[in-house]
């Protein structure tokens, strides 16, 4: 659980090529018909409700004007978007592009 500024910092400190998702990202793991959480849990294990829900913050930012600094986030335990000041702790999954395993 993690703020967004300490999110970002947790992807330097990852290394090279580690940033947070977009939101477009973090959607294409939805799988609707899982349960309980909208992930396939063969894929994710980890995952799990945090008392209320399974936010996942992205790198997409809303167009909300300052001071509120909102971003959006998504919900894997039901796989809905919302938003949220950038300062709330919410859960962080990093990803690297061109990197196969």
């Amino acid at each position: 659980m993690l703020n967004l500024d300490d999110a970002h910092a947790a992807a330097r400190e990852a290394g090279t090529g580690w940033r947070l998702p977009t939101l477009d990202e973090l959607g294409s793991l939805v799988v609707p018909d899982c349960t309980p959480a909208a992930l396939d849990a063969r894929i994710f294990p980890d995952v799990t409700d945090l008392g209320d829900g399974i936010p996942y913050w992205s790198d997409t930012a809303t167009s909300i004007a300052e001071p509120l600094k909102m971003h959006y986030y998504l919900d894997f335990s039901d796989g809905s978007v919302d938003i949220h000041t950038t300062g709330f702790p919410l859960a962080v999954r990093l990803v690297r592009d061109g990197v196969s395993p």
